[in-house]
């Protein structure tokens, strides 16, 4: 039981959200500015691999130039989607405990006691409204 609620408390962490989200954007920024084979022509990307050997050697040694759909990527975008939902269940089923407790606290006895009327004057047309 423990190691659930542990399990549970690590998803819903809003600083595990903020660190997947910055992580999304870092491999986001990466994939863009290096051409990935999985979103150019062959001929194209071939292209930018003999006019930049090096660069595309190193790129696809460290796994960069299938950047969006490496393991990596999809495995942070999972545990993002896995966050989000935590996040929003639990935001979603405090938001129903207040909802459902909202008619209770119109029941209170200092609630009932107030005066349900009130005198507005209008300056313009100066007539009571009750």
């Amino acid at each position: 039981m423990d190691c659930t609620k542990k399990i549970e408390n690590f998803f819903r962490s809003r600083k595990l959200a903020i660190f997947l989200i910055s992580l999304v954007i870092l491999l986001s920024i990466i994939g863009t500015t290096i051409p990935q084979k999985s979103q150019l022509k062959a001929d194209v990307y071939n292209a930018w691999k003999n006019t930049n050997p090096q660069q595309a050697y190193i790129y696809e040694k460290i796994g960069f130039t299938n950047l969006f759909s490496s393991f990596i990527f999809v495995s942070i975008a999972f545990l993002l989607f896995i966050n989000t939902a935590f996040c929003t269940q639990n935001m979603l089923a405090g938001a129903f405990r207040k909802l459902g407790n909202y008619p209770q606290f119109q029941n209170k006895q200092y609630i009932n006691r107030l005066e349900n009327n009130s005198i507005l004057k209008i300056k313009k047309e100066e007539e009571i409204i009750s």
